[in-house]
């Protein structure tokens, strides 16, 4: 009789810690997920930023520099990123005063841009980061590690189907 006690003892606990178990790699992954959304845009790496796919999206200057837009609408600007923030982000870029941001104005011709202000790191200015997103505009913004924004006066900014005459 004890031996069926005991064995049915044994198996209850056996059950127990094999629930508790669960309930712990269970607790884990769900930190771990949780965990990984909140650091995630935090360690986007140059290219992958958290935001509208820019695969193939380009900044075309009037001197024919070509420069491939890494990200639209970023929620964060990691190293070496090249960025185009637009009205549909907000009223401003949320970035940091580290790198630079160019504000462009629509212009005439689609997909063409007038350059308001540049501001850089590097430059005096009263907004080196965190620059209004004009309504009928947009920012093209540089961190650490990116081509430079500066040195445009005017900017074509092509996505995939835009433009008629896409640069080679």
């Amino acid at each position: 009789m004890w031996k069926t006690r005991e064995r049915c003892a044994l198996a209850l606990v056996l059950v127990l810690v094999l629930v508790l178990v669960l309930v712990l790699v269970l607790v884990l992954v769900l930190v771990l997920a949780l965990a990984l959304a909140l650091i995630a845009p935090l360690i986007a790496i140059p290219g992958t930023a958290v935001g509208a796919t820019a695969y193939g999206s380009r900044a075309t200057a009037v001197d024919g520099t070509v420069q491939t837009i890494d990200a639209i609408n970023p929620s964060s600007r990691a190293a070496g990123l090249f960025a185009l923030y637009t009205p549909s982000f907000g009223s401003s870029t949320k970035t940091n005063e580290y790198g630079g941001e160019a504000v462009l104005r629509k212009a005439g011709t689609a997909g063409a841009y007038q350059v308001v202000s540049v501001c850089t790191a590097l430059t005096t200015c009263p907004k080196p980061g965190d620059n209004d997103i004009p309504a009928d505009g947009v920012v093209l913004s540089a961190s650490p590690g990116a081509p430079p924004t500066s040195g445009y006066s005017c900017v074509t900014i092509c996505t995939p189907g835009t433009c008629s005459s896409w640069p080679a």
